[in-house]
């Protein structure tokens, strides 16, 4: 793993615990979505859509934060996915588990078709 992908990851991890706002949720939310990118061989500079499950702390953030983390992230969307209203994340994407302040959040993303 390079320093850049150990940053990243380290970043994403410890600091996913010690959100304080929802500026902190946004930059972990775009680090995630690098390291996924890395970990699944996406190129930064092909456009993905993202996942997440609707955890409050999410909500927050992408209600603030959404433009930011779409230019940030490269993404063409953000789908907020609401497991309890029975919409499931999609099982085939690649995703990961985080703690966001007091929440587990999924995050995945997918590559748009050429």
């Amino acid at each position: 793993m390079s320093t850049n992908q150990t940053n990243i990851a380290d970043t994403a991890q410890q600091s996913s615990k010690k959100v304080t706002s929802v500026e902190d949720c946004a930059t972990i939310l775009v680090c995630i979505i690098q390291e996924l990118r890395q970990d699944n061989g996406v190129p930064e500079n092909e456009e993905v859509s993202l996942y997440v499950t609707d955890a409050p702390i999410v909500h927050s953030t992408l209600s603030e934060y959404e433009e930011e983390i779409i230019k940030k992230a490269n993404l063409v969307d953000v789908v907020q996915v609401n497991m309890k209203a029975g919409n499931p994340m999609p099982e085939t994407l690649p995703h990961v588990e985080r703690q966001i302040g007091n929440d587990t959040v999924t995050i995945a993303i997918e590559r748009q078709a050429a």
